[in-house]
């Protein structure tokens, strides 16, 4: 993790996401990135990345974000306001993410 991925508060998020999703997960954080990151590579090649909010408010000018982005499949992009619903939204496993997450589109 680097200082502009802010560790005093994404690191605590990432090891608290990292314990609840299980082993399947892993810290995908790249130095380009604005945040820190877990991933997960679904069967079919696919990833969900999570990243991890690394300031108390939002300001993209300064890359400073205060939600939780979800990247799923490179076709969903998904924000949550806390870990919990983050945590909540993937309780069931990817599969049943992935399926609500396109019955939401869909709805749309």
């Amino acid at each position: 993790m680097y200082k502009h991925h802010n560790p005093t508060i994404s690191q605590p998020l990432i090891s608290q996401l990292l314990n609840a999703l299980g082993n399947q997960w892993y810290v995908s954080t790249y130095g380009n990135d604005s945040l820190a990151s877990v991933q997960y590579e679904t069967k079919e090649g696919q990833y969900i990345t999570i990243f991890a909010p690394n300031a108390i408010e939002c300001d993209p000018m300064q890359e400073e974000h205060s939600i939780f982005h979800v990247n799923a499949l490179d076709k969903y992009y998904l924000e949550f306001e806390t870990i919990e619903d983050v945590l909540r939204a993937f309780k069931d496993g990817e599969n049943e993410f992935i399926e609500v997450t396109e019955a939401i589109e869909l709805k749309n």
